[in-house]
């Protein structure tokens, strides 16, 4: 996990399959009040994202659902949102869907600003790489 904003709080996190996103969701557990929480998340089409997400909800917090732009192996926004919807953990989260990891970022910003919340983006490498990347830029 790397913080790459101190105030407020804004971490990102490689975990891409179920022991990684386990080990993810333990620590945010133990350290955050989890209603002030928001999660950039995508994955790539090829991991075992229905188990991730199915654990990432045991988590209360506001899910920002991207893909990763311009990825062969992406899996679409769309298609992720409807793994969310379709978990029965999800009816206590909101679930926010966005069409890029720009606009992921943006949606993060204006939830963060008005919750005060820590932003934690994860799902894969390549995402926590755009979303460093988008956040510095938008700073």
């Amino acid at each position: 996990m790397e913080k790459i904003q101190n105030d407020p709080p804004v971490l990102i996190d490689g975990a891409h399959n179920p022991n990684a996103i386990n080990g993810l969701v333990e620590s945010i557990a133990r350290l955050h009040e989890p209603e002030k929480l928001i999660i950039i998340v995508g994955f790539l089409k090829d991991k075992q994202y229905y188990q991730c997400v199915d654990r990432l909800l045991d988590l209360p917090a506001t899910f920002i659902i991207t893909s990763l732009d311009n990825h062969e192996r992406a899996l679409p926004s769309g298609d992720l949102m409807q793994t969310f919807q379709d978990d029965p953990k999800s009816y206590q989260n909101l679930l926010i869907q966005a069409n890029s990891i720009a606009e992921a970022v943006e949606q993060a910003r204006k939830v963060q600003m008005d919750q005060k919340a820590i932003v934690i983006g994860t799902g894969s490498f390549y995402l926590i790489n755009k979303i460093a990347i988008a956040w510095k830029q938008t700073g």
